[in-house]
């Protein structure tokens, strides 16, 4: 049975500048921003939609609820199109 082939790993590829790292950071901390806030709107029209419950009925709650989670829906998905025109955009010039 013969060796296996030697590799020569030089591990360029994998470090990163200090502007990369601060970029990276800044991206990480926005997306955690977007995640908490997408939980605490979720949270919020839930809240208000037990609240309707007791003044307006519940049909009538759960379909104000259901509106609201459907823009809320809407809202991310035409904001992460926005945001990815945007960066192709600036990578492009």
């Amino acid at each position: 049975m013969a060796a296996p082939a030697a590799v020569c790993y030089t591990d360029i590829s994998s470090k990163r500048t200090e502007t990369e790292e601060k970029i990276m950071k800044n991206t990480m901390k926005d997306m955690m921003k977007g995640i908490a806030l997408g939980i605490l709107s979720v949270a919020a029209v839930i809240a208000g939609q037990m609240a309707l419950t007791g003044v307006v009925g519940f049909h009538t709650a759960e379909l104000a609820g259901g509106t609201a989670l459907a823009f809320l829906f809407y809202y991310t998905i035409f904001r992460m199109c926005r945001k990815r025109r945007e960066a192709n955009a600036e990578k492009n010039g």
